[in-house]
């Protein structure tokens, strides 16, 4: 590796530290094999020779875009002996023959007992090395992270691997191991695969910390885990107070077992702070299993005063389950109000649950639930519940169960409770992307309605005749890959005719909607018939060249955060996000393209010479980022 620390705070290195090779055997899968006999990773042929009569493939998957993949195998030598091995897409299928189902290999070498090297793609002879093969022949089949293929020999099984053929397919999407074989005699093995596995930066260093790639100029940022405000980890019972014997702490949980519902069953324990009236975050573990007769819970609640949660005259947040039905939803209750309860999500029983509880605004508990401690996969939908703004002053954990029959019986355990007061960013000590341009008013031109400021960008579209418009100068950028963000906010909007207007990167500042200029990006479209966005791009006028429009009406006073990423030299697409953070796609629109290497430009503009549309919006956090496809 070629890490540098430089001091206490900076860092350089290069990007091809943060990956690595690791290699392993795979292992063959019994579904849907026929006429194999599997002995670690070797292959035999069994029942009658003929095609159509046997298939087999891997447990093993592999994707393109996830780090470069590559396999090497071989296979016996007699002439009869016809293997053909490589990676395929969908259903295990037979590559050659009448058999149903037929699914010819994407990418495969095929072990005859003619040439040294056959390479066939989809039931196409591509490549013909001629020569003889051996069994000592070893054969490597190669996918980087675009998709290149290529195909590699090592004769005789020893020295260096010689590249043979590179494939003029792109490949795309997930693959696995298949195989053919025509011989009864027919034997290979994969002898391993290997795949190139990202590797963390280092996390032992400041706050603050910038660490710069060499060889590409992106910089990261280091920021800080988010630090809770209080913690309970359960450990101990000190400073809990606990009012039946069915709940206490216990093995580093709080555990409530066959709590009865006529019965105050409940712990509770100071927050030591008051959460704020707006903004705070809980995270916890909750796992509940089965019980007869079944009681509701409230496993978790914040108070404001030390009272049950579901009858005394205090507020509260929280969430609530159903053992009978076996889902968990969000709930509050206002003083001397009744419980309000949301939407619910299902949960399983004995299975742990890492929940995440959120006071986003003064009038908005959200609940998600994750199935990893990572809180990376999410359990059903996200659930918003709207709430009183007069829900004030919670300063109380308590886990309880919901006041029922006589009888009615409650099971849960609650661990590592974590609460961060004042933010809905709960975040690992991580390292931040940087932009290569991050937003800055200076350098960019404004003509007609358009505006720079501080913060933002604005333009106002009107029927005056005036072509409306702010560009910036990025001197040069990356022809195959980059990412382009910002979020868009509308405060006038009149649908009507002439409505549409272009975001994006172009050849040339001095551009209107009649010129025909090389361009790519956004195009959007607000008439009374036409409300879409959608991808725009060539050498034409860009408010013609569109495809793959998606729906889209928009409102005055809401963030709508876009994405423009160029995949390839001719790939791209645009993306609409429903969140700041871009974890929640609501809807892509997909795009190809000539390829360009002049778009240096940064371009925002509408043009309504005539008809009866207007609007005005605002472009902010504007951020560009060169020679990725990805943020971190």
């Amino acid at each position: 590796m070629t890490i540098e620390y430089k001091d206490s705070k900076r860092i350089t290195a290069v990007s091809s530290d943060w990956t690595g090779d690791v290699t392993s055997n795979i292992t063959w899968s019994t579904t849907g094999k026929v006429n194999y006999n599997i002995s670690g990773t070797t292959i035999t042929r069994t029942g009658s020779a003929g095609w159509s009569l046997s298939k087999i493939q891997s447990e093993d998957t592999f994707t393109v875009g996830n780090g470069k993949f590559m396999i090497e195998f071989s296979g016996n030598a007699n002439d009869e002996n016809s293997t053909q091995l490589g990676f395929n897409t969908g259903t295990l299928g037979y590559h050659h023959g009448s058999a149903t189902p037929q699914n010819k290999a994407d990418f495969a070498i095929y072990m005859a007992g003619g040439s040294q090297v056959e390479v066939y793609e989809s039931g196409t002879k591509n490549y013909d090395s001629g020569g003889s093969r051996s069994a000592s022949d070893r054969y490597r089949i190669e996918i980087d992270n675009d998709g290149l293929v290529k195909y590699y020999l090592q004769a005789g099984g020893t020295g260096s691997f010689v590249l043979k053929y590179t494939s003029s397919t792109t490949a795309s999407g997930t693959y696995f191991i298949q195989a053919n074989s025509y011989a009864d005699t027919s034997v290979a093995t994969v002898h391993s695969k290997t795949v190139n596995t990202a590797i963390a930066k280092p996390t032992d260093v400041q706050d603050n910390s910038i660490l710069v790639e060499k060889d590409t100029a992106r910089r990261y940022w280091f920021s800080e885990a988010t630090t809770p405000t209080t913690t309970f980890d359960y450990s101990n019972t000190t400073g809990w107070t606990f009012t039946n014997s069915a709940i206490t702490n216990t093995g580093g949980e709080c555990v409530m077992t066959s709590g009865d519902a006529s019965n105050d069953v409940r712990g509770y324990k100071s927050l030591g702070t008051t959460l704020s009236d707006t903004v705070w975050t809980a995270d916890f573990e909750f796992e509940h299993s089965d019980e007869s007769p079944r009681a509701a819970g409230m496993p978790f609640c914040i108070t404001a005063g030390t009272g049950i949660p579901a009858s005394a005259t205090q507020d509260m947040l929280g969430v609530k389950t159903f053992t009978s039905s076996n889902v968990i939803f969000p709930m509050y209750k206002d003083g001397s109000g009744s419980v309000t309860t949301g939407s619910t999500i299902t949960l399983t029983f004995g299975t742990k649950y890492y929940c995440r509880l959120s006071r986003t605004t003064a009038t908005n508990l959200e609940l998600k639930v994750f199935s990893d401690s990572s809180r990376s996969t999410q359990v059903g939908s996200t659930i918003n519940l709207t709430i009183p703004s007069t829900i004030t002053t919670l300063t109380t954990l308590q886990h309880a169960i919901s006041p029922g029959s006589s009888g009615d019986k409650m099971n849960f355990k609650i661990d590592n409770t974590k609460i961060c007061n004042g933010t809905t960013s709960v975040a690992p000590a991580t390292w931040n992307m940087q932009p290569t341009y991050p937003y800055s008013s200076t350098g960019w031109t404004a003509t007609g309605g358009g505006a720079v400021a501080t913060d933002n960008l604005t333009l106002a579209l009107d029927a005056d005749g005036a072509q409306d418009q702010v560009n910036y100068d990025l001197t040069s950028i990356s022809s195959d890959k980059f990412v382009l963000d910002f979020t868009l906010n509308f405060s006038r909007l009149t649908i009507g005719s002439n409505l549409f207007w272009f975001m994006g990167l172009v050849n040339s500042t001095n551009w209107i909607a009649t010129n025909s200029t090389n361009h790519m990006g956004i195009f959007a479209m607000q008439e009374s018939a036409t409300k879409t966005f959608a991808c725009s791009d060539g050498t034409t006028t860009w408010n013609g060249a569109n495809e793959d429009a998606q729906s889209w009406t928009p409102t005055t006073g809401v963030d709508y955060y876009f994405r423009l990423t160029k995949l390839t030299s001719t790939t791209y697409k645009v993306e609409l996000f429903g969140n700041s953070a871009r974890t929640n796609v609501t809807s892509t629109s997909d795009g190809t393209v000539s390829s360009m290497t002049d778009l240096r430009y940064l371009v925002f503009t509408g043009d309504n010479n005539s008809g009866t549309g207007n609007a005005t919006f605002t472009i902010s956090d504007l951020k560009f980022y060169n020679g990725v496809t990805s943020i971190n």
